[in-house]
């Protein structure tokens, strides 16, 4: 039996964006298990679906919001270890399509994570929204009184 290192090449430290995100399109599937009850969300997550890869992770916090569709990965039952196995066999049996998975990745920009941001802290300090949602920019400009809400 091959090793695992015949087929998974050895990353260590920080790798920087475009080796990291060729590595990304190389894998069959991303694994995100965590022991964590609490977590954000998981820009790797993000950039695993951005390079049309299916994801698998357990249902923390973050994770959920994002694997909103089984067509772009699935969470795992639960945060156990046979939890986590089974899922990983459910990943690698199914058939995947990637360009569906890399268009649906297209709806989390950087404006948009920063928006819902923005209106969650809003909401958090009691503060009405805006009527207007383009208004959101204009309200985050730095250097003025605005920018503290």
């Amino acid at each position: 039996m091959a090793s695992i290192r015949t087929y998974v090449p050895a990353v260590r430290g920080p790798c920087g964006d475009a080796p990291c995100l060729g590595l990304a399109t190389l894998l069959d599937h991303l694994c995100r298990p965590s022991v964590a009850e609490y977590e954000g969300i998981s820009n790797v997550l993000l950039e695993a679906l951005s390079c049309g890869t299916p994801v698998a992770a357990t249902p923390v916090w973050g994770s959920p919001e994002v694997i909103t569709d089984d067509r772009i990965g699935l969470l795992f039952r639960e945060r156990s270890s046979a939890a986590i196995a089974d899922g990983i066999r459910a990943a690698m049996a199914r058939p995947w399509d990637r360009s569906f998975i890399r268009r649906y990745s297209l709806r989390y920009d950087w404006q948009g994570t920063v928006d819902q941001h923005y209106a969650i802290l809003r909401r958090g300090l009691g503060l009405a929204e805006p009527a207007d949602p383009a208004k959101l920019a204009s309200e985050r400009t730095f250097g003025d009184a605005r920018s503290c809400f």
